[in-house]
């Protein structure tokens, strides 16, 4: 997960052109840690990070896109309810601040996907980065979202990290780190049952604590 925010916060940093993002995994592989700690990483450090929560609810995040980039005052123009969001990213001022749009879930989303993907195609010479959150399971997403991540690996026009669960060494290591003298069988037992997923190692490492079947 180092190697994946330490690339996120560099081309935030330093780079003065415009590009999107991805940055897809299962449910509580850690997507969420990284976006929290990229943004602890750039803050004070000339760049404007908007995050917007992607819901099944389109119209409304749209506007709080527009909402947040007018509170801003990043907007070179007023932007209508109607327009699209290509047209927005597009009036976005980076004279003065680098900006980093965050769009977190978007496996939510459906017809805005198709905007998404005609942002991906504009050529931009600002300092705009866009980032593209979402889960890549089969639970969760819709049709729409799923022939979206096709495209974006079949056009390669989109950049991105798939976040991998954790190896057997380190989500025993992770175990350990929390409970003190944990038996081989416990290690083995918990790792089989959460595939490495970091998010269910600690909800069964918890389970152990509250029911004082293991202690700290």
């Amino acid at each position: 997960h180092y190697e994946i925010l330490d690339k996120l916060t560099d081309h935030i940093i330093n780079s003065t052109t415009y590009q999107v993002k991805y940055l897809i995994g299962d449910s509580g592989c850690g997507k969420t840690r990284i976006i929290d700690e990229l943004y602890k990483r750039v803050l004070g450090r000339n760049v404007n990070m908007i995050l917007i929560k992607c819901t099944r609810n389109e119209g409304k995040v749209k506007k709080y896109l527009k909402r947040a980039l007018t509170s801003e005052k990043v907007l070179l123009q007023n932007i209508k309810e109607q327009e699209s969001l290509p047209f927005i990213i597009k009036n976005i001022n980076t004279q003065f601040q680098r900006c980093v749009l965050i769009f977190d879930d978007i496996h939510n989303l459906n017809s805005l996907l198709d905007e998404l993907k005609e942002a991906a195609l504009l050529e931009l010479n600002k300092a705009i980065t866009i980032i593209l959150v979402g889960r890549n399971d089969f639970s969760a997403g819709t049709s729409n979202y799923f022939s979206f991540l096709q495209w974006c690996q079949e056009k390669q026009l989109i950049k991105g990290d798939v976040i991998q669960n954790l190896t057997e060494k380190d989500s025993k290591n992770l175990i350990r780190s929390i409970i003190n003298d944990v038996p081989d069988f416990v290690l083995n037992s918990i790792f089989s049952k959460s595939h490495g997923n970091p998010l269910f190692i600690i909800q069964f490492i918890e389970y152990l604590l509250e029911t004082n079947l293991a202690h700290i």
